[in-house]
């Protein structure tokens, strides 16, 4: 059914996504990734720019079917959507992650700096993709889950019977919660530090790791509310996924802001002192 507002919505949903997938792909080209503490963002970013181009699909797919009700057209709209929910889900995996790795940075940094290095980030990441394929588990053989797309069902939700549905939503929020928790817990210590160790600046991989997780956490949640308690409709798809996307954005930028931050060196006596271009100030080591 041709629908003007649907039309606008995914055209907005498009200019966020050609936005946030070329910007992540500038962030990746910037970012120190050869950096123990920046290569877990460097997967990060690289999850938002195919992020952004899968949902991008998804929009594509959606304005479509405002001119062709065609039944393949339907479920290029659900398999795309399907995979930017997957993504969605690992990018989240992958904030939580970091977020872990800079409480152990920050409260205990010594055991940090000795035991990091010790475990792979190919492991790490492992784990990250471990957890999809667990997720998919528990939903086909606990849950009884079948890949059957119902008719005129363009979202994952809609295609899942209750059992699968539940765990899907249970499994997102535990996530969300402990990426939170954590998130919390870091920035009370470096507030900590601002007000007992006069130490004023951040390094990157924290101020990355609350963008992130401020991130995750605002629009995830949002539009999880709006899609249940506002829109009441089972195929919203469309406007979680741009409200998603307005995320990313905001984050993208957010991100670029941070990594491109010039530091120069004043010389005072016999010691240099590193001076953020962008603050004004001195800056001390910080993890």
């Amino acid at each position: 059914m041709f629908s003007y507002l649907e039309i606008i919505i995914n055209l907005i949903g498009v200019f966020f996504a050609i936005f946030s997938c070329f910007i992540n792909i500038f962030n990746l080209k910037k970012l120190e990734k050869k950096k123990e503490d920046m290569v877990l963002f460097y997967f990060r970013f690289f999850l938002d720019a195919f992020f952004g181009a899968t949902i991008l699909f998804f929009f594509a797919s959606s304005i479509a079917s405002n001119f062709s009700a065609e039944e393949i057209v339907i479920k290029l709209i659900y398999l795309s959507g399907l995979l930017g929910t997957l993504v969605g889900r690992a990018r989240a995996a992958v904030t939580l992650m970091i977020t872990v790795e800079r409480i152990l940075a920050v409260f205990t940094p010594i055991f940090y700096r000795n035991y990091r290095p010790l475990i792979s980030n190919l492991a790490i990441l492992s784990l990250i993709v471990g957890y999809g394929l667990f997720d998919y588990l528990i939903m086909r053989f606990l849950c009884d889950f079948k890949f059957v797309i119902p008719t005129n069902c363009i979202t994952a939700g809609c295609s899942m019977n209750l059992c699968s549905s539940q765990y899907w939503a249970t499994s997102k929020t535990v996530i969300i919660a402990f990426t939170f928790l954590f998130a919390i817990m870091l920035s009370l210590k470096l507030l900590w530090k601002v007000i007992k160790e006069k130490n004023k600046d951040f390094n990157n991989a924290n101020r990355l790791a609350l963008i992130d997780a401020a991130i995750i956490f605002l629009f995830d949640i949002s539009s999880s509310i709006i899609s249940y308690y506002v829109i009441k409709i089972n195929n919203g798809g469309p406007i979680t996924a741009a409200l998603k996307q307005f995320g990313c954005v905001i984050e993208a930028l957010l991100v670029f802001r941070t990594i491109t931050r010039k530091t120069r060196v004043v010389k005072i006596g016999k010691s240099d002192v590193i001076a953020s271009h962008a603050k004004g100030h001195n800056k001390q080591p910080t993890f």
